[in-house]
């Protein structure tokens, strides 16, 4: 077969088998993947129309190529309703079968999203473990038992301290500064502070002394230790 040939057949098989309009370019993109060029088509199509295969219509300057409907038996009007009538019907089911798909869908997303049994008699365990290792500690509560050594005490006091003198140092620091360069201001610091950002002692509840004794409450040698520095 010649490429022309070939064309003409491909191109009359389409129109047999989808039996609806189509342009030449529709053809040439429908074709493309066999091998048939859009110059083979518009002979095939030319070829067709002239043995009445195929019919031809323009609309302006495009034109749209129809397989002939010649051959065809016409439907009656009561034909016509039972078929529009079983179409409605076919279109019902098709919506339901949607619906019904969508919703079997969102349970199976559910699903997915469930633990697996593994996972949740893995989560059982961990869960049991904890509330046992919460258990013997809650015992040890009730029972008065020391949960917190002397020297870990000790250290944690340490290490609050050091904080307390890096806030005592910060803070005279400041007021050392904010003294000199607010001497000829007329308004008032917490305005002024508030303006700036700054956050002070003051405005975010925080008390230098009270904290202080809580360490000389907690550990009275280390209090007594920051005292004489």
């Amino acid at each position: 077969l010649t490429m022309a040939t070939s064309s003409e057949a491909a191109v009359l098989l389409l129109f047999h088998k989808e039996n609806k309009p189509f342009s030449v370019q529709n053809l040439v993109d429908l074709l493309a993947h066999a091998g048939h060029k859009k110059p083979s088509i518009i002979k095939a199509l030319d070829s067709l129309q002239a043995s009445t295969k195929i019919l031809c219509k323009e609309f302006g300057k495009t034109k749209i190529y129809m397989p002939s409907q010649s051959g065809h038996s016409v439907l009656s009007k009561e034909e016509m309703d039972q078929k529009q009538a079983e179409t409605r019907t076919n279109q019902a089911t098709l919506q339901a079968e949607r619906e019904a798909i969508k919703k079997l869908e969102q349970e199976l997303n559910g699903f997915r999203t469930t633990a697996t049994l593994e996972e949740m008699k893995s989560e059982i365990t961990a869960n049991t473990s904890k509330l046992i290792e919460l258990d013997e500690k809650l015992v040890g509560l009730k029972s008065g038992a020391v949960l917190v050594s002397a020297e870990e005490r000790t250290q944690v006091a340490k290490e609050f301290m050091v904080n307390l003198g890096h806030w005592r140092k910060r803070r005279t620091i400041f007021r050392s500064i904010w003294s000199s360069i607010s001497e000829s201001m007329d308004r008032k610091d917490a305005e002024v502070f508030e303006e700036m950002g700054i956050d002070t002692d003051e405005s975010v509840g925080a008390n230098l002394q009270a904290m202080d004794g809580l360490v000389a409450g907690a550990t009275p040698a280390l209090g007594a230790k920051r005292r004489k520095l």
